[in-house]
């Protein structure tokens, strides 16, 4: 399963991205939504998405308005 990891604190990042290797998961991760939309090819869309909803450039909200569209 991938799963998109998308987070502006690094740590928060590291921390999720370490406990979802160890279950076998395949993690891409990004610093906020634009770079995430920006980098996610439309044929290979992630299974799941972790999002914080505070992030600057574009929030966790804007993110999940642009994937539905």
């Amino acid at each position: 399963m991938k799963i998109a990891l998308v987070d502006d604190e690094k740590n928060v990042r590291l921390a999720i991205k370490t406990a979802l290797k160890q279950q076998g998961f395949d993690i891409v991760e990004f610093a906020n939504g634009q770079e995430a939309f920006d980098n996610t090819e439309k044929e290979s869309l992630p299974d799941l998405y972790i999002l914080d909803i505070m992030m600057p450039v574009m929030d966790g909200y804007e993110l999940v308005s642009l994937l539905r569209r």
